[in-house]
């Protein structure tokens, strides 16, 4: 099953909200929704913002190989931390709540 992205970590920037950090395995757009899973829990939630590095001016795209860090928009920090996720392109194919 081919995924958006496998995320390392969840960074929580106070003022800002939650960020998932990893690297992508497929293009992903601010805007874009995204489905958050793990074993026990699924979450939806827009990606807000993209960062690459130290870019002053965040990108509105980001490539499949580059390790990203996507603000995460409609989605409580509590109901993510402490968690292993997988994250998909809401709605696309290999999204298992699509089914």
């Amino acid at each position: 099953m081919r995924l958006l992205m496998d995320v390392e970590m969840i960074v929580t920037i106070p003022g800002r909200g939650p960020q998932a950090v990893g690297r992508l395995a497929d293009e992903v757009h601010v805007g874009d929704k995204v489905s958050l899973r793990s074993p026990d829990a699924h979450v939806s939630a827009m990606i807000a913002e993209i960062r690459l590095g130290f870019d002053r001016i965040p990108p509105e795209s980001a490539q499949r190989g580059d390790d990203v860090a996507l603000l995460l928009k409609d989605v409580l920090v509590e109901s993510i931390e402490g968690r292993k996720w997988l994250m998909y392109r809401q709605g696309h194919k290999d999204d298992p709540s699509a089914d």
